[in-house]
């Protein structure tokens, strides 16, 4: 069975190799993820779909440069993303002291499910 099947949601993003695309997961099961398409794909056949700066701007997050700072930066809804080279950063923009730093966003499920964790709003 894959470790991706514990990280993932009803909505989330993900490539199927039997359909050589990125599809909606539309149900879990034990021994399928059904998807939007085919219908029901074997978890060998799933993938993660790695974050990159198309996505983030598919989801309307801002990108900006800070001189100070040499990662490029996006935001949304007060959740900053920072870009490393094989992952993202993320840093809640909370005010003077208030700001929390997780680390270690790779794919767009995980950007997803975090989004929806802050803010209750789905990313499609």
């Amino acid at each position: 069975m894959s470790s991706l099947i514990k990280e993932l949601r009803k909505g989330n993003i993900v490539f199927s190799q039997t359909q050589n695309r990125p599809v909606h997961v539309e149900g879990i099961l034990p021994d399928k993820c059904m998807t939007e398409g085919e219908g029901s794909e074997e978890w060998d056949k799933v993938l993660p779909v790695p974050l990159d700066e198309e996505w983030l701007k598919k989801y309307d997050f801002v990108p900006y440069i800070r001189k100070d700072m040499p990662q490029t930066r996006f935001f949304k809804n007060k959740i900053i993303l920072s870009q490393h080279k094989n992952y993202y950063s993320y840093f809640v923009n909370g005010g003077v002291g208030g700001d929390t730093f997780y680390t270690n966003i790779k794919y767009v499920h995980q950007l997803q499910n975090l989004y929806f964790f802050l803010t209750t709003q789905e990313l499609y």
